[in-house]
């Protein structure tokens, strides 16, 4: 069976050992373990480094015999911008131009966003008499309005009636509609106006815990060392890593940090990430040799961090898709067995770390009770060894990726199908 795999935001990695890859790769991965054959669909230009891939990034997919096409688009400086809207339509405008160069797929996964290339995709498969399903992974066109002052929002709910539109058609037209969380399937599933059938589903976003070589290890260690990390010490460690933007209130938690230097308490504060609100919040934090910001680091270097510390931080934004998502570094942190402390306390997240017992929830923007959290789980090391074993049950019961993705290429599989033996099945 050959399936068409698509998502211009996720940065393609290669399933292969060494490998850190995130969902579309972990689910590449389990398709072709299974006999299928996959083609992977993205952007020739890199969302995170904001700079375009080389032509030789598609060798290594070669090899795993995995078709690797990357749109050619103009790119983009801002992830709030008419640019990137612009770059959105040309990426799916180039789908157009080569989709019939492409072999045929027995059923499609097409990421949203985009909806631009996600109606592409409708219909190419269309016209092969292929399944789509869309799979939801952010809340298009929804989070721009939280993003603006009160008074722009009229104003830019008139300018994105194109875009509210398409998302609208994409979901409308699929055969399925899937989501990382039940809330963002529903969400697909208000667009389509229509209830749940066989088809949407659930899948969250899984993390693999394979282990990096004995090299990988020595090379994370000495990294960290170099950043004046110390993996191997028994001081108490507390993580941050994500986007240092306005995604997340990582100034409560710079703050936080500061306090309990202040406090005189042994515990060390890293934040892995980068943004454009890295100054403010370095500013915030203060000089301390307890604080370490390094910018963006190599995943496996992360997960040897995380595997060495107590706690992650999870300080969503206070934004309704935020509130009911759960991040990939949620899901690393819990493949690391680290206490949890989130906010808002009423997220997805927040729920289910309060119903595992894997961590705790502190009140949003409360540095005072962010770092009375902090103080009270490192305190305590019967709590905190508890926590972590908690965090570790969650994972493997929920975001485990040799659990989601052979169970989401069944689906996948299943949908294929019924379509085949009855042109839908969704009913």
């Amino acid at each position: 069976m050959r399936v068409w795999l698509a998502h211009i935001g996720e940065a393609p990695i290669a399933p292969r050992p060494g490998n850190r890859p995130m969902r579309l790769g972990l689910l590449a991965g389990a398709l072709c373990r299974q006999g299928h054959e996959v083609t992977w669909i993205s952007s020739r230009f890199d969302h995170g480094m904001k700079q375009k891939r080389s032509a030789e990034f598609a060798v290594e997919f070669e090899e795993l015999g995995i078709e690797l096409v990357l749109l050619n688009g103009p790119g983009y400086r801002r992830n709030v911008s008419l640019e990137r809207m612009w770059d959105h339509w040309r990426v799916a405008r180039s789908f157009r131009t080569i989709a019939r160069e492409l072999p045929r797929p027995d059923v499609v996964l097409a990421s949203l966003p985009t909806a631009e290339l996600a109606l592409g995709l409708i219909d190419e498969a269309k016209r092969h008499g292929a399944p789509v399903l869309v799979d939801v992974r952010d809340w298009w066109p929804d989070i721009f309005y939280d993003v603006l002052p009160d008074w722009q929002r009229p104003l830019a709910r008139v300018g994105l009636t194109p875009l509210e539109w398409m998302y609208d058609r994409a979901c409308s037209r699929a055969d399925g509609v899937l989501g990382i969380t039940p809330d963002f399937m529903r969400w697909g599933l208000r667009r389509a106006r229509r209830e749940r059938g066989r088809n949407d589903a659930v899948f969250p976003i899984g993390y693999s815990r394979s282990q990096g070589t004995e090299d990988e290890r020595r090379a994370a260690a000495e990294y960290w060392r170099k950043q004046g990390v110390d993996l191997e010490s028994q001081v108490s460690r507390v993580v941050f890593v994500g986007s240092i933007s306005n995604a997340h209130d990582v100034q409560t938690v710079a703050r936080a940090a500061a306090l309990l230097g202040e406090r005189g308490m042994d515990c060390e504060f890293v934040f892995c990430g980068d943004g454009d609100m890295r100054g403010k919040v370095e500013e915030v934090a203060g000089q301390s040799e307890r604080i370490c910001f390094p910018g963006w680091v190599d995943r496996s270097m992360v997960f040897e961090l995380l595997r060495a510390s107590d706690v992650g931080v999870v300080p969503l934004a206070d934004r309704p898709d935020f509130r009911v998502s759960v991040n990939n570094k949620t899901t690393e942190y819990l493949a690391a067995e680290m206490a949890l402390l989130v906010s808002p306390a009423n997220s997805h997240v927040g729920r289910l770390v309060k119903e595992y017992g894997c961590g705790m929830a502190y009140s949003w923007g409360d540095d005072q009770d962010l770092a009375d959290r902090i103080e009270e789980s490192i305190e305590d090391d019967s709590r905190l060894k508890t926590m972590k074993r908690n965090s570790g049950r969650l994972f493997e019961e929920m975001f485990d990726a040799e659990r989601v993705y052979p169970k989401f290429a069944d689906h996948l599989v299943e949908v294929a199908g019924r379509f085949s033996q009855n042109g839908s099945g969704n009913k």
